[in-house]
């Protein structure tokens, strides 16, 4: 397990979001949950073999959604299936205009 995801937070400090590593399905959901406590703001892009996946977060809301000509909660739901990932996290990427996520992370992974 990653040292990020065992990481301790005091009351209302925010851990800065990783850049890079690797990822099984249940990394991926600390992963989410922890953007969405932490007010992470930035492009999530996850890559399984010839698979990609981007997720854009704004202050920890998960906005908008894209995998392989899936857009939303359906994209964020195809990755979550990916067994071995890897991942970057880019906190100055541009941002697309597009809301395709409404929901909050911690409701869509309790569906």
């Amino acid at each position: 397990m990653s040292p990020w995801l065992e990481w301790k937070r005091k009351p209302g400090e925010r851990r800065p979001a990783p850049t890079a590593g690797s990822l099984d399905s249940a990394s991926l959901r600390k992963l989410l949950l922890s953007a969405q406590v932490n007010r992470w703001t930035g492009a999530l892009r996850l890559t399984s073999g010839e698979r990609t996946c981007s997720l854009y977060f704004l202050f920890g809301h998960l906005f908008h959604g894209a995998s392989d000509g899936l857009t939303g909660e359906s994209a964020l739901q195809d990755c979550l299936t990916w067994h071995d990932s890897s991942f970057t996290f880019d906190g100055k990427a541009p941002l697309p205009r597009e809301e395709t996520i409404e929901r909050p992370i911690d409701q869509i992974l309790a569906a």
